[in-house]
């Protein structure tokens, strides 16, 4: 018995729909340039040395002048999702009164509180949702696992599940995760 086709179901939070015009904007391609995305608004992206469970930061300065910092020693493919994660920190919340913390050279830093690390704080499950769609559009999914992946079906699909995730520079957890998230798979 061949299954239908899944609908596509449109971005239903902010999050997504920013992440999709932005994807849009910048060429609606993967994998997508997070690099160039900061470049276009003018926002450095500094790798640094960081406590292993940090993987990158937003600093503002007193001018409003936002950068992101990214754990050195992270994988590539981690720093490019925190730098997305970030990107969505910029474009979401730069507007409103999150939490900052002053450093010693007058740089405001991105509060993170143990809620934040747990995925539970909303801004952090924001900026995950925003990272998620520009890194891993729904529409260019949807072209490739058109249909629902049973867990039976699972390991077939592993290889290409590896290919789109090494295709798109994202690692493959985070395709496995966004594949669950969008109801391809269980």
């Amino acid at each position: 018995k061949k299954e239908k086709p899944l609908k596509a179901s449109t971005p239903k939070t902010k999050a997504e729909k920013l992440a999709q015009k932005i994807w849009q904007e910048n060429g609606a391609s993967v994998p997508v340039d997070v690099y160039a995305i900061a470049s276009a608004h003018r926002i450095g992206i500094k790798t640094e040395s960081m406590e292993d469970d940090v993987s990158g930061m937003m600093v503002t300065s007193e001018a409003g002048v936002a950068s992101i910092l990214i754990n050195a020693s992270h994988a590539a493919v981690r720093q490019k999702f925190s730098t997305a994660h970030e990107l969505g920190h910029y474009f979401l919340h730069r507007s409103t009164s999150p939490v900052f913390v002053d450093s010693k050279n007058g740089a405001q830093v991105f509060f993170r509180d143990g809620k934040a690390a747990t995925g539970t704080h909303y801004q952090e499950i924001e900026a995950n949702a925003f990272a998620a769609e520009l890194l891993m559009p729904e529409t260019e999914i949807r072209k490739i696992f058109p249909q629902k992946i049973s867990g039976m079906e699972l390991d077939y699909f592993e290889d290409e599940i590896e290919k789109v995730a090494r295709d798109w520079k994202v690692s493959k957890s985070a395709l496995t995760i966004r594949l669950n998230r969008l109801g391809i798979t269980d």
